[in-house]
């Protein structure tokens, strides 16, 4: 009988499986990879031993495409080689890291960025994963600037603002009363639960405005924490022309909106033939790639941009467009062709990246244009 000799943590993160080996004196060892909790067999292979061992290598990317074809962030697993079993849950994490599935799975935001700057025309979504019995709604502190152009600050705990929306959890109201004007209800996780919460800049001061009643003019940031989890966002004025929603190191959506220059670079090649003295061509190739050149970003922000250039799943959303049904949005290929990312974190970056459409039939840039032109006007008589 086969004996799994690889040792394999309860919960652990994706890049950190190991290659699975197993002692059995027999000839060959059948090794089964299932996900328990859709009764899905992921591999399957009969391996033969060497000097009484077979060793599965790759654990690790087979499992990370079966959870990215299977659009999980984490699921559960169990090795079989021969009659040997063992289990274990998988955190998708696709870079390696020195922390641990505990370190990283309860106390941060599904994003690599603690800080950054988001423009005021983009809704956002921020993952997190809840514990059982812990709320799941965010508290969180604002900085504005009233009408007398004064900077103050207010702390709520409400998912006022926010869309709430989580996975596996069934929500309990529970009564609480902040200070003594406002009510809201905390949602329990009967069990752990991935949720997320989606805002934009309007959402919030709106919140502010409408349901507190503040005298607020111009939302600056908002500091947002989930019991261990916290983020800041700083809102700017830039309107970034294309933004990306990507699938991150977490497996989650993440917008990255950078300031940045495009330049399209179309390109249009062909064979010439000559045919009774007359020049044809043919085996045409048309192409268009867009070159992004950001602004000076930080390292948090380049550190986006790097997670951006690793994404398996990288979609483009149009100008002026902001909508959150991210699966009917095109699919882009997304190469970064300049970075650098320094140590010293007070160093500004900026980079350079390149992306195309799969589909080698070039796209209208006029389907993107916010600018007024010939294809946005209706019919106007004196121009016949």
């Amino acid at each position: 009988m086969a004996t799994i000799a690889t040792y394999l943590p309860t919960t652990l993160l994706t890049a950190h499986i190991p290659n699975i080996k197993a002692v059995d004196s027999a000839s060959s060892v059948l090794f089964q990879i299932i996900d328990t909790d859709n009764s899905v067999t992921v591999f399957e292979a009969t391996l033969d031993t060497w000097d009484s061992t077979a060793t599965l290598y790759n654990v690790r990317d087979l499992i990370e495409e079966y959870l990215r074809t299977a659009d999980l962030q984490q699921a559960n697993f169990s090795v079989t080689a021969g009659g040997s079993t063992k289990s274990f849950t998988a955190i998708y994490y696709a870079m390696a890291t020195s922390r641990s599935a505990d370190q990283i799975l309860y106390s941060d935001f599904f994003t690599s960025l603690k800080n950054r700057s988001i423009d005021k025309y983009s809704t956002t979504r921020l993952y997190f994963m809840a514990k059982a019995k812990n709320h799941i709604e965010p508290t969180c502190t604002f900085v504005y600037t009233d009408s007398a152009g004064e900077s103050k600050t207010f702390q709520w705990a409400s998912e006022v603002g926010f869309n709430l929306g989580y996975d596996d959890a069934e929500p309990t109201g529970l009564g609480y009363t902040y200070t003594d004007t406002y009510q809201w209800q905390v949602i329990i996780a009967t069990k752990p639960a991935l949720c997320y919460l989606e805002f934009s800049y309007n959402s919030l001061l709106a919140a502010l405005t409408d349901t507190f009643g503040l005298d607020a003019v111009e939302l600056n940031s908002v500091m947002i924490y989930t019991v261990q989890q916290v983020a800041t966002f700083f809102f700017d004025e830039h309107r970034p022309r294309y933004r990306f929603w990507f699938k991150n190191v977490f497996n989650v959506w993440e917008l990255c909106a950078p300031p940045a220059t495009t330049t399209a670079q179309p390109k249009a090649e062909h064979e010439i033939a000559t045919v009774g003295g007359v020049l044809s061509a043919y085996d045409r190739q048309n192409s268009k790639t867009y070159e992004m050149q950001t602004a000076p970003l930080t390292h948090d922000e380049m550190r986006l941009m790097e997670q951006l250039a690793y994404s398996h799943h990288v979609k483009v959303m149009y100008p002026n467009a902001d909508t959150l049904d991210i699966d009917s949005l095109p699919d882009v290929i997304v190469e970064l062709d300049e970075a650098e990312l320094s140590d010293n974190r007070e160093h500004t970056h900026t980079t350079k990246l390149s992306w195309q459409y799969p589909d080698s039939r070039p796209h209208s840039d006029t389907d993107d244009d916010d600018a007024d032109g010939i294809f946005n006007f209706n019919y106007d008589y004196q121009y016949n």
